[in-house]
């Protein structure tokens, strides 16, 4: 009912097999791969019993087809343009074979985004852009039975374009719900490190989300000046793969009660080995450890241990993650510390939760306050405090780097608890208004 009622087909445009053996003067055929926007999307049933509310289809994929990449045929004129924009010239047969003939075969920098208006949209500025259909597609993590591989595997359809020195820009939405944030960051991750291993030279654009939220949506509301500065400004990938794994180790710290660098590690290499060891940098003690052959050393001595029995020692705890505001954050305090020596801190976003996972008692609450110039983060009881933090808490000089670097995250953390809890409140009365209201 959907296609009978109208929509937009999208073309892949040209098939990336036959460019990768294209020679000089062919016309490189067609994909019959697109994709269908329709203008009365149908229920996603599937979606819709995962979230518990309606879930529509934005997009639909024909059946039986491996998703492919948008690489739609460029006017004369466009890609003229962009010819003159890096200075080269190719031959009369080059250009008969279209853009992307010539830009793999002068390897051009090429901008990635997801979707095939974005594509356009970045066409028409000039850029030679390759569209995906999904922000995984550069590669596999599971075999077609669902089963995790030893290994990601990278799409060897793209490899054509994986090419040493090539400049490849990522252009992906500037989202603003977490969990699009934390899903799209894991796979740009992903996908640039098998890049960079064939020697392309990687970037990441970046606007605000109140800009636009997609590129196209970018030119659209802040002008196409915003998204040439973006592309300008493109930075390095080495803060999102730090933030990506940083945010993972966090996540396996929080399953248990007091997290070690050997029970993360053997959960790592029991549900995603291949990160095992990218995960392990990020601990408190290898960050201490700045000799690059004492950091080697140390995760040799990790992963040569007996982890299994570790993970027996501390099973991990069952915690409800529907809580979590942004995600768990563990402050592990030096062992040598005054005060709290030895207690794990997991704050939740509604403070009704101990650091062992377990419901706070009546009558208890997190509580964030300012003392001093200094935050203070303590668990009230009636009476009394039951555990407290301060970013000035007196420790011996082993461990203190660490401790300071915790202190600066659960600032950061108390912040967005903040905002959340407002935003909370104001959403909160005018519905107590409405049925006070009602009730009159």
């Amino acid at each position: 009912a959907s296609v009978v009622q109208g929509g937009i087909w999208f073309n892949g445009g040209y098939d990336i097999k036959a460019l990768a053996t294209a020679a000089p003067g062919d016309r490189i055929p067609r994909t019959d791969w697109g994709v269908y926007k329709s203008f009365t999307p149908r229920l996603d049933e599937e979606k819709t019993q995962r979230k518990g509310e309606p879930s529509y289809r934005k997009y639909e994929n024909p059946i039986g087809q491996l998703r492919e990449f948008f690489m739609p045929v460029v006017p004369a004129v466009f890609a003229n343009a962009i010819y003159n924009k890096h200075g080269i010239n190719p031959t009369t047969a080059e250009r008969q074979s279209g853009l992307y003939y010539v830009a793999l075969k002068y390897n051009l920098p090429i901008v990635i985004t997801e979707g095939a208006k974005k594509t356009m949209a970045s066409l028409s500025q000039g850029y030679v852009t390759i569209g995906m259909q999904g922000v995984n597609a550069l590669y596999r993590a599971r075999d077609d039975e669902g089963n995790r591989l030893p290994e990601r595997v990278f799409n060897e359809s793209f490899a054509c374009w994986a090419t040493p020195g090539r400049q490849i820009t990522f252009a992906f939405d500037a989202d603003s719900r977490e969990a699009s944030i934390v899903a799209v960051r894991r796979a740009f991750v992903h996908s640039v490190e098998l890049l960079q291993q064939r020697g392309c030279d990687i970037k990441v654009a970046a606007w605000l989300p109140e800009q636009g939220k997609g590129l196209d949506d970018l030119i659209v509301k802040s002008g196409a000046a915003a998204y040439e500065k973006a592309l300008k400004t493109a930075q390095p990938p080495d803060a999102a793969i730090d933030v990506h794994y940083t945010w993972e180790y966090e996540r396996v710290a929080a399953k248990f009660t007091n997290p070690t660098d050997d029970a993360i590690y053997a959960e790592m290499l029991s549900t995603n080995p291949q990160d095992a060891e990218r995960v392990l940098r990020q601990s408190d003690r290898v960050r201490t450890l700045k000799d690059p052959v004492l950091v080697q050393k140390y995760i040799e001595e990790i992963a040569s241990s007996k982890v299994e029995a570790i993970v027996e020692a501390q099973p991990p705890v069952q915690r409800d993650t529907k809580r979590v505001l942004d995600k768990p954050v563990v402050a592990k305090v030096a062992p040598n510390a005054l005060i709290m020596a030895g207690v794990d801190l997991v704050f939740f976003n509604d403070g009704k939760r101990q650091p062992d996972g377990s419901e706070v008692a009546e009558g208890q609450r997190w509580r964030f306050e300012r003392d001093g110039g200094h935050l203070k983060i303590s668990l009230q009881k009636t009476g009394e405090v039951a555990y407290e933090v301060r970013d000035d808490i007196v420790v011996n000089r082993t461990g203190e780097a660490a401790l300071r670097t915790r202190m600066e995250e659960l600032r950061q953390m108390a912040i967005q608890m903040k905002i959340a809890q407002a935003n909370a409140r104001a959403t909160a009365e005018p519905e107590q208004g409405q049925r006070a209201g009602r009730r009159r």
